[in-house]
């Protein structure tokens, strides 16, 4: 499959003990016995079309206590946050989730991938004396969406005393497969609502007879398939066959999956009336992984959480091409400076890291509310901040350097100019060559080959270089760079981009060949892929010249294929890709020279 992550998204259970939690065997026997169980159950409710993976059992200690977690509940927005960590003024509760799950995803079996190549998702027990202990039960997909890659749900062990883990189980994976509550489907449809006696029968919170209501006659611990309460409305069906990652058989049939069978005596005789009710793929909500905080407003339509870690971060140039109105769901733009003539945020990880470097990326449209001057300070265990360095900022995207430090919370502090605000469009965090919880850019993948130390991620990397000139001087560049292996039988070879999110694009700037002679692309033919995993062509274009803007009627996808022909037994060589709609680009390079 083109997409990412490579393989099949399967589930895979987890047994999470907090620090200090003695290990219980009988829970790891449990929690696979019950995964399938619930593998079957949507077997069955899937009409034997297709069910989930299941992976290996994975136990886990955590480094922390369940207190020391929930203390790790990060703060939203306002100074009234910080001061009520504990979920009131109907506040987010993580309950240190995030924390855990970046816990997880450092173990050695699921080091290599992070959350966009995920191809799990994690169903995490946490083992738990009591309902007082751990609250926190609920799923989600990482990304926010249907077939976005994997998933997390969270379900504590005290769930089992009160005969619900099982179906609790069958309710939060659903979620993380990316189905949402029956009631909110309603809510949220562009469709014409149902007639109440439909919405009371299918979709109400309590009554609906689906898995995804609240309806406390589907609780259980039976492990029996054929005792699990509970079913598939349409619309789930319909849903799921769209996650091709953890149902790839799986189809949709109109005329037989609204068969969902209502409960209760005011419901005899009622049929759905058969229209599938779609949602907008915000409406799940994604993942933040690093937060940030701010005492000094955001205002022209920004919000400091745009700098968050999700799916959505991106990091836009600084260009009069950005408009605005296009830039401020990504940016930060903060209220007035202090008497001083500064502002600040705070960023909370999930877990305490070291750095030794962070970029900040501020002023918009090449003029505007640019930073002068960063500080960086770290919060030490007692609360306080330490001093750690303060730099002039001689241009808008600056790199502060300074001595490792370790840290879970830090302060960076921003000094403006005479506009009395300062826009911050981004920043990024990095130990030594490693950088920690990087904004996502497009992925690229080839079958094509990657030789003389080149990689075809060059092509696509955050803040790259690409060499506009092609002259033989300028040599080869493999940090930079790819190189093709040997192109096919008729002297193409492919390249395959997938974007965070769909994009739509009219324009491709393909830069080609190197030192003004070898291996450039004499033709480009681009494709999209369909939701059936399937590529529609797009366009196919001559290329003159080193550098070619390949133009074509707008379109929109994950996932484009881009191919390149070159003489038969030859090779393709790539100084860099650029993608563009209108005068607005996508992830554009930091540099060409």
């Amino acid at each position: 499959m083109a997409f990412f992550p490579d393989s099949r998204v399967s589930v895979k259970p987890v047994v999470f003990y907090a620090k200090g939690v003695a290990h219980d065997p009988q829970w790891g026997r449990r929690w696979w016995v019950m995964h399938t169980a619930v593998r079957e159950k949507y077997r069955l409710m899937l009409k034997n079309r297709d069910t989930f993976e299941l992976d290996d059992l994975l136990v886990l200690d955590g480094a922390f206590t369940y207190q020391e977690y929930k203390a790790l509940t990060h703060r939203y927005g306002s100074p009234a946050a910080s001061a009520t960590p504990d979920c009131a003024n109907g506040l987010v509760c993580s309950q240190g989730r995030e924390t855990i799950l970046a816990e997880i995803m450092q173990h050695p079996s699921l080091a290599q991938y992070n959350r966009y190549t995920l191809p799990f998702c994690l169903s995490i027990l946490v083992v738990a004396a009591s309902d007082q202990e751990w609250e926190w039960g609920g799923g989600q997909n990482v990304n926010g969406g249907v077939n976005q890659g994997g998933g997390f749900l969270f379900l504590p062990s005290w769930h089992f005393d009160e005969d619900k883990l099982v179906s609790s189980l069958l309710h939060e994976l659903g979620h993380t497969f990316g189905l949402i509550h029956s009631w909110e489907r309603v809510s949220l449809t562009n469709h014409p609502k149902p007639p109440k006696n439909v919405y009371d029968c299918f979709y109400h919170q309590w009554l609906s007879p689906a898995i995804m209501s609240y309806n406390e006659s589907n609780q259980t611990n039976s492990v029996d398939v054929d005792a699990i309460p509970g079913c598939l409305l349409g619309d789930d069906i319909d849903t799921l066959s769209r996650n091709r990652l953890v149902f790839p058989e799986l189809f949709f049939d109109k005329n037989s999956d609204f068969d969902c069978l209502p409960v209760g005596a005011n419901c005899q005789g009622v049929k759905h009336d058969g229209i599938s009710r779609q949602y907008p793929p915000e409406s799940m909500g994604k993942l933040d992984t690093l937060w940030c905080y701010t005492d000094y407003g955001d205002i022209e339509g920004t919000q400091v959480e745009n700098l968050h870690d999700n799916p959505d971060r991106y990091i836009p140039g600084n260009s009069p091409d950005e408009p605005w109105a296009q830039i401020a769901k990504y940016v930060w733009h903060s209220g007035k400076l202090n008497e001083e003539g500064w502002v600040s945020l705070e960023v909370t990880f999930p877990l305490p890291v070291t750095l030794d470097q962070i970029k900040v990326y501020s002023q918009h449209s090449g003029h505007h509310h640019a930073a002068k001057m960063v500080q960086v300070e770290a919060q030490k265990p007692t609360g306080k901040f330490d001093f750690v360095t303060r730099v002039a900022a001689d241009k808008p995207d600056t790199d502060v350097t300074f001595s490792a430090t370790a840290a879970r919370i830090w302060k960076l502090s921003f000094k403006g100019g005479n506009s009395n605000h300062v826009v911050i469009r981004g920043l990024r965090f990095f130990h030594g060559k490693a950088e920690l919880f990087p904004p996502e850019g497009p992925l690229a993948r080839t079958t094509f080959g990657e030789t003389h130390g080149s990689k075809v991620s060059n092509l696509v990397a955050i803040q790259r270089r690409i060499h506009s000139a092609s002259l033989p001087e300028d040599g080869f560049d493999p940090a930079t760079m790819w190189h093709s292996g040997q192109t096919n039988e008729e002297g193409w070879a492919a390249v395959e981009i997938a974007f965070p999110k769909a994009v739509s694009l009219d324009c491709v700037i393909v830069y080609s060949g190197h030192s003004g002679q070898f291996h450039p692309a004499q033709e480009v033919q681009i494709e999209i892929m369909k939701a059936n995993g399937q590529y529609e062509f797009v366009d196919r274009d001559k290329i003159t010249g080193s550098v070619a803007f390949v133009s074509f009627s707008a379109r929109e996808a994950q996932v484009w294929k881009l191919a390149f022909r070159g003489k038969v037994g030859g090779f393709i060589v790539l100084r860099g890709l650029r993608f563009r709609l209108g005068t607005r680009e996508f992830y554009p390079p930091a540099k060409l020279t």
